[in-house]
């Protein structure tokens, strides 16, 4: 229920209902992208959170002020890896000490130890 909650949260989909409703800030940046939200950045709108977005992603969020993303060489074969034990370990495919397990086994070979 976790991953299913968090792959739904972080949607397209419904980041943009969030920031049309409560008005969240994306992270994705096919939500930034749309036009309607690029016209939203402008007053007047009807997503006032978009008009922080110049603040946040223009000048905020842009080197040397911040990275974003991990800093480790190969971070995206250890989220995948991370991701795959999970999502076994959730369904019952492997129980939480063999899903950790092969978590370990195969984050070990991904770095030659």
């Amino acid at each position: 229920a976790a991953f299913i909650f968090a792959s739904w949260a972080c949607s397209h989909e419904t980041q943009l209902m969030v920031l049309k409703g409560v008005g969240g800030t994306p992270t994705r940046k096919s939500v930034l992208d749309l036009p309607e939200v690029k016209a939203a950045r402008n007053r007047p709108t009807s997503m006032p959170n978009a008009l922080t977005f110049e603040a946040v992603y223009d000048k905020g969020i842009r080197s040397p002020n911040m990275v974003l993303g991990p800093k480790l060489p190969k971070a995206n074969e250890y989220h995948e890896i991370v991701r795959v034990g999970t999502q076994q370990c959730i369904s019952g495919e492997l129980s939480a000490q063999e899903a950790c397990e092969s978590i370990g086994d195969e984050l070990n070979a991904m770095h030659g130890v």
